[in-house]
């Protein structure tokens, strides 16, 4: 089975998203103040990161580390 760039080379932190800034310090404070939510709108054009976001975003175990 073949696994295509994007998917290998995905981010799985916060710290290692490049140009994010604004967007990852509101999601990081979200997951250190408990506040999950299940409503944030990522807006942008393709390729800006939102799915990448998104992924680290629902798996906050691992994304703080």
């Amino acid at each position: 089975m073949t696994t295509d760039l994007a998917a290998k080379y995905r981010p799985a932190l916060f710290d290692d998203l490049f140009g994010q800034d604004a967007a990852v310090e509101y999601l990081r404070r979200l997951i250190l103040e408990g506040q999950k939510t299940t409503k944030v709108i990522l807006t942008g054009p393709v390729g800006t990161g939102k799915t990448t976001l998104a992924r680290i975003y629902v798996r906050p175990s691992t994304a703080l580390r």
